[in-house]
């Protein structure tokens, strides 16, 4: 799969993009299955649905874990197939499969073969990030954490640092 990485020559960083699959192989920079013209239908990461029968299934959603790295899943009925893009990085790789072995099997290879070529250049694979961005919240919800955060003698960023440790963990 190596040879299906290619640096993209637009650019400022020289963008890595991929597109993995056992029958085709088509590099690009959009998701998968876009640069046919089939634009994909993306799978809802919540469901109002529940199990069925109380077969104890968890809900759908539209996401792969592989290590570190988080993948962003949606299907093209047209295609057949499913697509993937991995998240959290500077490049674009995405990857396709046929059936959920073949879409997980290349997203693994995905994953492995970034990794590999992030050694050989020295890059780092996660994307960096600064440690600050901007929240928009209704005037009331403000109004409200702003006193608060008077009420128990702490900042409004140490409160949004507060809720996000406890929602995302630390």
């Amino acid at each position: 799969m190596r040879d299906r990485i290619q640096r993209n020559a637009g650019g400022k960083n020289g963008r890595i993009s991929g597109c993995v699959s056992e029958s085709r192989d088509r590099a690009s920079n959009q998701a998968p299955s876009s640069a046919s013209g089939i634009h994909p239908q993306k799978i809802s990461g919540r469901s109002n649905h529940r199990s069925p029968a109380g077969k104890g299934i968890p809900p759908m959603k539209n996401t792969m874990r592989y290590g570190d790295f988080l993948a962003t899943i949606q299907f093209s009925e047209a295609a057949g197939c499913f697509g993937g893009r991995i998240e959290g990085i500077d490049d674009l790789i995405s990857f396709e499969g046929c059936s959920v072995e073949d879409l997980r099997r290349a997203f693994h290879e995905a994953v492995d073969d970034y990794q590999d070529l992030c050694r050989s250049t020295g890059k780092l694979p996660q994307r960096s990030y600064k440690g600050s961005f901007n929240v928009r919240i209704h005037p009331e919800l403000h109004r409200r954490a702003s006193l608060k955060c008077r009420q128990i003698g702490i900042s409004l960023n140490q409160l949004v640092k507060i809720a996000l440790e406890k929602e995302v963990g630390n």
